[in-house]
């Protein structure tokens, strides 16, 4: 399989944003690593950094959603899961 076929989903709970820029850098880095090497069809799920506590719940809630979204309709050759903790829970039921 050539590399630019690889379809790849990169989860993260970690991500920069427009008001925190410099949260989760270095899994943009990695996703730039990726696209340069020729990874060239990339997608992902992302959480970005939420101050208040019923933002964060809420945002944790549409994270989980959209990782099962994507894993339940597209097909991934990779999935790229930085940070485990948080989005493992939502891989579980692909390998049971």
């Amino acid at each position: 399989m050539k590399k630019d076929n690889v379809k790849l989903l990169l989860i993260s709970s970690m991500y920069p944003t427009l008001t925190k820029p410099s949260f989760g850098t270095f899994v943009k880095k990695t996703e730039r690593l990726l696209e340069f090497n020729g990874i060239q069809t990339i997608d992902r799920v992302v959480l970005g950094k939420e101050e208040k506590l019923v933002l964060k719940i809420i945002s944790y809630i549409v994270f989980y959603f959209n990782i099962n979204k994507k894993i339940m309709s597209c097909r991934y050759d990779a999935i790229y899961v930085h940070y485990m903790l948080h989005p493992v829970l939502m891989l579980i039921p692909i390998f049971f």
